[in-house]
């Protein structure tokens, strides 16, 4: 958005005693440019209201966060990824109980028949240390498989 673009919407946000005194301010020629873009603003309905546009800082916005695959994994339920685990081996559902404490862990091993979860405990007692390389794509596998994108997944739809 430019900048005049966002001091419109700004302005726009002001009460209007606020607004008149912002404008005063400033040169006639932006001043008229501005009042065109607010008078824009309110035929389009747009609420007037503080919080509408960010203050310009003159800094790039930053990019929003994109979540890990562990936290993109961790709200889902332990019947989603008993589903997502259940043909896999022993040794990958201990490695991948090991590496943390997730919320659906223990929903997960109740899933498994008592022979099973036997299996797994033994096998995170005695597991091999994985790396975090090693770790990252396990985890963006897993989320293919449960069906949500991993972060860096940037296929387009309908790639396979």
């Amino acid at each position: 958005m430019s900048q005049i673009r966002q001091a419109a919407l700004s302005l726009h946000g002001l009460g209007d005693a606020d607004r008149e005194w912002m404008l005063a301010q400033l040169p006639e020629a932006r001043r008229d440019e501005l009042r065109r873009l607010i008078a824009e603003l309110d035929a389009l309905g747009f609420p007037r209201g503080e919080g509408l546009a960010p203050a310009p800082t003159g800094a790039p916005p930053r990019a929003p966060r994109v979540p890990t695959a562990a936290e993109r994994l961790e709200p889902l339920a332990p019947k989603t990824m008993y589903r997502a685990l259940a043909g896999e081996s022993s040794e990958l559902v201990a490695a991948l109980l090991r590496r943390r404490q997730w919320r659906w862990g223990r929903g997960l091993l109740r899933r498994f028949d008592r022979q099973r979860r036997r299996a797994i405990a033994e096998r995170a007692a005695v597991g091999v240390p994985m790396s975090p390389r090693v770790e990252r794509e396990l985890l963006a596998l897993l989320c293919g498989k449960v069906g949500i994108d991993a972060p860096g997944d940037h296929r387009r739809a309908g790639e396979e």
